[in-house]
C-alpha cells in the first residue's frame, strides 16, 4: 500500500497546477496585444428573414469613426449533424468542435488572436439553449439566424446533412462588421490567423463591369466593391507546402468554402440570393461551396483572390502540420487522411476541457 508521501496528488491539485501554467502562459500572450477591435458586442440578437435591424446598413464600413476595423471571425453551427433525441451535449460532435475553435481563437496562448477580434457563431433555431449558454459563457457572440430555404427545394447536396449548408450566407447580413474570416467548425488550429487581414489579397477589389462580362438579367447585380478571399482545394494526397506547378490541388480556379475571407454586404447578399433561386445555376452537390465559386469565377465580374496555403489546408496530414500550416481543416474525432494526427488532436480538445473547467470554476481572466 502506497504511503501518503507518495500516493498520487488528488485530483484538484492536479487541475490547480494546470490551472496556474495556462494562465501564467495566457496573461503573457495576452500582455503582447497592441491593437484592440473595440467594436461592443451584441446586446440583442439580430432577426432574420425579412431583413436586418434597421441600425445596420447594407454596406460594411471598412473602419469606424476611429480608424478601427471591426474584424470578426466565424462560423456557423446547425443541428442537421446532430442527434435531436439524444440530450447530452457532449455527444454532438461538432459542437465540440465549435467549442475548440472558441478556445483556440479567443483563449489558447498559441493561437489566440492578439487583436481581440471576437469570434461569432452562427446558430440556427434547433440549436438548444444550453448550447447558446454554453458557447457565450466559453467567450463566443452567438448569433440566432433563420434558415434559409426559399427557393431551395432543388438543391439537394451530396449528403442529407450538407441540405441547410447554404445559411452559412447569412453571414454578408452582418453588415456591422468590415471584414469576417469564415471558418467551418471542423477547423483545428496551429497558430493565430489575425495577420491574415493584412495580407493583400485580403482587402476591397472592384467589380469588373465591361462588356466582355455579361450578368444575367436572372441575377441581382453585385456591388461595385467586394471582398472574397480564400484557398484552392487541395487533392487528399498532396506534398507540404502545395503548388500548382506539382498538381497538389483540384483545380487552382476552385476554393473550399470552408475557409474564407469576405465583407458582408446585404447588396452581394441579394445576389447569392438571386443566383441560389435560379435552379441549377450551379452543381448543388456542395452548395454553399459551388454556389460562392460560380458567383467568384476566375473569368466573372468578381473573381476571387487566394490568400495561399500557408493559413488553412484541407486533406492535412503530419507533413502537413510540421510544415507549419496555420489551421487544419479536420475533423478532431476522426482524422480524414492521416491517422497520426489523432493524438494531435485529442491533445488540442483536452486542453480546451481542461481550460474551461477551471473558467467555470472562477478561475479565469478579469
Amino acid at each position: 500500500m502506497a504511503s501518503k508521501l507518495t500516493a498520487r496528488p488528488p485530483r484538484f491539485v492536479l487541475l490547480a497546477a494546470f490551472v496556474f501554467i495556462v494562465i501564467l502562459l495566457s496573461l503573457m500572450f495576452s500582455s503582447k496585444r497592441p491593437y484592440v477591435n473595440d467594436f461592443p458586442a451584441r446586446t440583442n440578437p439580430l432577426e432574420f428573414g425579412t431583413g436586418l435591424i434597421s441600425s445596420i446598413s447594407d454596406e460594411a464600413p471598412m473602419a469606424d469613426e476611429t480608424g478601427t476595423e471591426r474584424l470578426a471571425y466565424a462560423t456557423f453551427l446547425t443541428a442537421t449533424m446532430a442527434n435531436l433525441d439524444d440530450p447530452n451535449d457532449e455527444h454532438d460532435l461538432y459542437f465540440i468542435a465549435t467549442r475548440i475553435l472558441a478556445w483556440q481563437i479567443l483563449h489558447s496562448p498559441v493561437t489566440a488572436t492578439n487583436r481581440s477580434i471576437p469570434f461569432l457563431v452562427l446558430v440556427t433555431e434547433d440549436i438548444s439553449e444550453s448550447k447558446r449558454e454554453r458557447l457565450t459563457m466559453d467567450g463566443a457572440t452567438v448569433v440566432p439566424v433563420e434558415y434559409l430555404r426559399e427557393g431551395t427545394d432543388w438543391i439537394h447536396g451530396e449528403m442529407p446533412e450538407w441540405r441547410d449548408v447554404i445559411t452559412k450566407l447569412r453571414a454578408w447580413q452582418l453588415t456591422e462588421y468590415s471584414r469576417i474570416l469564415f471558418l467551418d467548425g471542423d477547423m483545428i488550429l496551429t497558430g493565430p490567423l489575425d495577420d491574415i487581414f493584412d495580407i493583400p489579397a485580403a482587402t476591397p477589389a472592384s467589380t469588373i463591369r465591361n462588356e466582355d462580362i455579361q450578368i444575367s438579367d436572372e441575377e441581382s447585380p453585385p456591388p461595385d466593391k467586394y471582398v472574397l478571399a480564400s484557398i484552392a482545394e487541395v487533392n487528399p494526397v498532396h506534398a507540404p507546402n502545395p503548388t500548382v506547378e506539382n498538381g497538389d490541388f483540384k483545380d487552382p480556379d476552385y476554393f473550399n468554402a470552408g475557409f474564407f475571407l469576405f465583407s458582408p454586404s446585404q447588396p452581394l447578399f441579394e445576389h447569392y440570393k438571386s443566383i441560389m433561386n435560379i435552379p441549377y445555376r450551379f452543381d448543388p452537390r456542395y452548395p454553399e461551396q459551388n454556389l460562392l465559386n460560380y458567383a467568384h469565377r476566375p473569368e466573372g465580374s468578381m473573381p476571387w483572390q487566394d490568400l495561399g496555403s500557408k493559413w488553412n489546408i484541407r486533406f492535412p496530414n503530419l507533413d502537413d502540420l510540421a510544415s507549419g500550416v496555420q489551421s487544419l481543416h479536420d475533423k478532431w474525432w476522426h482524422p480524414h487522411m492521416d491517422g497520426r494526427l489523432n493524438e494531435f488532436y485529442q491533445e488540442v480538445r483536452w486542453r480546451m476541457e481542461g481550460f474551461y473547467e477551471a473558467w467555470d470554476q472562477g478561475i479565469g481572466f478579469e
